[in-house]
């Protein structure tokens, strides 16, 4: 069952500053791994999901520099190579890693995934299309127009469900065609407080900074949706 946590409103930037998987959580900001800490029998008791504490300067909007789902990492070209090699020391070792050869150096606004697809607001070379399909065993839905913003910030997902703010119904039918799940309107977000910015999801667990978007997605988990 899905499990909701609401934290600290002045943490707007969580989405930013953290990646969150079904088994990797990495983060370096203190105030964040603080207050993570608060929720640690519903987050990490388990022992499902490994906390790395990143001791690295310099990895504001950590976001915008890795990816991945349950299966590895994708890390941005823009690491130099001795935060690339950092991270590969840091991730756990069953976890797959690879450093995309893209012009395209902000993971966080092309791409969007869960454990069974990887949306991508560009077109990519097709044999990275083919490695990272074959690495983190997703389907590669790319592009499906420019009209539409599939990034985080504007679609947070998972294997089952999805919260969107965008109101285009063409949109919506559309995008739960592709990826197979329940898409739902999330209209009380503003322009300013994009979704991923403030809230991440897997498949065991929401952490939002926005209490409205948290109370959405706690009643949507109560219906089992």
């Amino acid at each position: 069952k899905m499990k909701s946590v609401l934290v600290n409103k002045d943490l707007k930037n969580l989405g930013l500053n953290m990646i969150l998987t079904d088994n990797l959580c990495l983060c370096f900001d203190k105030q964040l791994i603080y207050e993570l800490k608060k929720y640690n029998s519903i987050i990490f008791t388990s022992k499902k999901i490994k906390l790395v504490r990143l001791k690295i300067p310099d990895l504001t909007n950590l976001s915008n520099l890795i990816i991945g789902n349950k299966r590895g990492v994708i890390l941005s070209n823009d690491l130099t190579e001795a935060k690339t090699r950092y991270m590969r020391k840091v991730i756990p070792d069953k976890l797959s890693i690879f450093q995309l050869d893209e012009p395209y150096n902000n993971l966080y606004s092309i791409f969007n995934i869960s454990n069974k697809y990887i949306l991508s607001g560009v077109a990519i070379k097709k044999h990275n299309i083919t490695f990272i399909s074959n690495l983190l065993n997703v389907k590669f839905i790319s592009p499906i127009g420019s009209k539409f913003i599939t990034n985080k910030n504007f679609i947070l997902f998972n294997n089952n469900v999805g919260l969107t703010i965008i109101k285009d119904k063409y949109f919506l039918k559309r995008i739960c065609s592709l990826i197979n799940i329940k898409l739902f309107l999330f209209s009380e977000q503003k322009e300013t407080e994009l979704l991923g910015t403030s809230s991440l999801i897997n498949n065991s667990l929401f952490i939002s900074s926005n209490k409205n978007l948290y109370a959405l997605y706690s009643k949507l988990t109560a219906l089992n949706l």
